[in-house]
């Protein structure tokens, strides 16, 4: 009698065998493709020009869920505490857009300025850019003028420069303190001025300030001080 664990090996082994090239081959396939979320924004950079005497700037970066899976905002960073960012909700569905409202107030700062704002997501960090001039109403420089001890006490000057667009009133707001002369000479193109000062004397330690009084038409007055040093 033939034993019944040897009647039919060699089919078994070939079934094994067949399905062998099958199992290699879906090993080799590609994995298939994972569900994302990608935001894609309309800029990531704004560059302003602020207008006159304005406190602050507004912006909006828009941006849509161009992937195939929720986009998840998870963190919002600005990079000082003058600019503030806020968005209506967290979760952005695909195909959903939304808008990143930002708000940069100056307190002060003129010139060129540069902010970011960093938007870290559920997928990858995006690094937005403010770049802003902030024009200024006037300017004073040099701020400190200075003499060295038993120098001649000549005559030196700081330059009052006011923006040309806004007609402005420069005036001394009082009489300098003691040990110094002050004179404010207007330019010929009525934008600048000199403000010269003189101390007295050179022979010893002096530390005095005169003051400014500057009016821009249409802003409010403002108190302006340069110091004058004898050291």
């Amino acid at each position: 009698m033939i034993p019944h664990s040897l009647l039919s090996p060699r089919p078994a082994l070939h079934r094994r065998r067949a399905g062998l090239p099958w199992l290699i081959a879906l090993s080799l396939l590609p994995p298939a493709p994972s569900a994302r979320g990608a935001l894609s924004w309309d800029t990531l950079v704004f560059d302003r020009v602020a207008a006159l005497g304005a406190p602050s700037e507004d912006f909006t970066f828009h941006f849509r869920n161009a992937g195939s899976a929720p986009v998840r905002i998870v963190a919002v960073q600005t990079s000082c505490g003058c600019t503030t960012a806020a968005l209506a909700k967290e979760i952005y569905a695909p195909g959903e857009s939304g808008d990143l409202r930002v708000t940069y107030r100056f307190g002060g700062q003129v010139g060129a300025q540069e902010k970011t704002v960093t938007v870290t997501t559920s997928d990858a960090p995006t690094v937005l850019v403010l770049h802003v001039q902030i024009p200024e109403l006037f300017t004073i420089s040099p701020r400190l003028l200075w003499w060295s001890v038993g120098d001649a006490p000549v005559e030196k000057q700081a330059d009052v420069a006011v923006n040309p667009a806004v007609k402005t009133a420069v005036t001394l707001a009082a009489a300098p303190d003691p040990g110094i002369t002050a004179r404010l000479v207007a330019r010929q193109d009525g934008h600048d001025f000199v403000l010269i000062l003189q101390p007295a004397s050179t022979k010893e330690v002096l530390r005095a300030r005169v003051d400014l009084r500057i009016v821009p038409e249409g802003f409010p007055a403002q108190l302006v001080s340069v110091y004058a040093l004898v050291r």
